[in-house]
């Protein structure tokens, strides 16, 4: 979350810099006055238009802003302006404001699949594709003492900020539905350094994360793995919860953390007043909990097809011997979920997840009905698994979960 400035847009192009009109602008902002921006999501966007020429002469988007106010700071002025309640009414569905960037993003590509390559290049849309502005921000992040973040963390216990990290979820539920889920959930907020949960737990609670950061941990006998920190609106412990297996990994705490709870026993209280939400959380699972998915996929080896897959990157892989080999490679998608899939790369080289851990990608995609659909996600882990005879495997989470999962990847471009 953030509250942030933006005082110009410069398009660097071959025949000098352009300004992009503030007012043009667009965003998934929550609140926004002018050139004042207030984002309560954990995935702050802005874009605008360009015509396809535009694109190809532009090599840098240059964004000059300034922040105010970022994480608990920031979500306490939107309350604030907003007084809360209009938070609520407001039921913010992000996925379908990234649905509307996708489609602003895909309706500047060139209808020829041809050209693709001159999008994709250096001076294409992987310079212009402003999707986040959190590197950006990143080095300009004020100092925060924690006796502040202690002082305001209350707010971020309200309802209201819990239903507009959750607004997917919520959005599938009816008024009663949601009013009584959320009352049996239990709040927990951790300090740096603590465990949420730990490898091998035998617990069956449904860990929704609210705010804050954490890591995902192996233990060296798993291989040698990297996984970009999981933050808000991440959800984990659906096998646990419905099918009673053991954690796959650890969560440790990396900030100030807090989650919501939501054990079997409280569940099973309500369950008779809405019979219909076991299943409709249990779909939900299914559809955002990505991570576990793949990396147990990728520990069990369990293939479930093998497509050969073009990758262009912004970058060039290394080799074995960390030679730089070229920014485009071939690679094979191994295993799918709903929410993403594990691609593996024939360049066991650790340096390769850790120029790209975190990049976003954007994914073609065909289906057996010759329909086709361009996606976007980002890398959100991978390495060099024990037993991976030699790959790199690379965790592709994808924004919005696909309704059909058996789908050809026909190329990804990593930007």
């Amino acid at each position: 979350p953030l509250c942030i400035e933006i005082e110009t847009i410069d398009l660097i192009q071959k025949s000098g810099a352009r300004s992009v009109p503030i007012s043009s602008i667009r965003s998934n902002a929550t609140v926004a006055e002018g050139i004042y921006l207030m984002f309560s999501t954990s995935d702050p966007q802005i874009y605008f238009d360009l015509k396809e020429k535009e694109i190809k002469e532009t090599n840098e988007v240059v964004v000059t802003c300034n922040p105010d106010a970022l994480g608990t700071d920031a979500l306490q002025k939107i309350e604030h302006n907003t007084s809360g309640e209009s938070i609520f009414s407001q039921r913010i569905e992000e996925n379908q404001v990234n649905s509307l960037i996708e489609d602003e993003v895909l309706a500047q590509l060139p209808a020829d699949p041809a050209d693709l390559s001159d999008v994709y290049s250096d001076a294409g849309l992987s310079d212009i594709f402003v999707e986040t502005l959190t590197d950006t921000l990143t080095s300009q992040k004020p100092a925060e003492k924690t006796e502040d973040r202690t002082a305001t963390f209350e707010s971020h216990l309200s309802q209201d900020h819990h239903l507009m990290v959750w607004s997917a979820f919520y959005e599938r539920l009816d008024t009663e539905e949601a009013n009584t889920f959320f009352k049996i959930l239990t709040p927990l907020t951790l300090e740096a350094g603590e465990y949420i949960v730990q490898r091998g737990d035998k617990l069956s609670d449904l860990i929704f994360i609210d705010h804050g950061y954490a890591d995902i941990i192996f233990p060296a006998t798993t291989g040698n793995l990297l996984f970009a920190p999981i933050q808000g609106g991440e959800v984990f412990g659906s096998e646990g919860y419905f099918n009673g297996h053991p954690w796959p990994f650890t969560i440790q705490a990396q900030t100030e953390i807090q989650v919501r709870l939501l054990k079997k026993e409280q569940f099973a209280q309500i369950q008779n007043t809405v019979p219909d939400l076991s299943d409709k959380l249990s779909d939900f699972c299914t559809l955002y909990e990505v991570l576990p998915s793949l990396i147990s996929s990728a520990m069990d080896d369990t293939s479930e097809k093998e497509q050969e897959v073009n990758i262009h990157c912004s970058f060039s892989f290394k080799d074995t011997a960390g030679k730089d080999i070229q920014n485009e490679v071939t690679g094979n998608l191994v295993q799918t979920c709903h929410g993403g899939f594990n691609l593996a790369v024939p360049y066991a080289n650790l340096d390769n997840i850790r120029v790209c851990l975190g990049h976003q990608v954007s994914v073609e995609l065909s289906y057996e009905d010759d329909s086709q659909q361009t996606c976007f996600g980002l890398i959100a882990g991978g390495g060099l698994y024990k037993g991976s005879q030699g790959t790199l495997l690379l965790h592709i989470k994808l924004y919005h979960p696909l309704k059909d999962k058996n789908f050809i990847c026909e190329s990804i471009h990593i930007m």
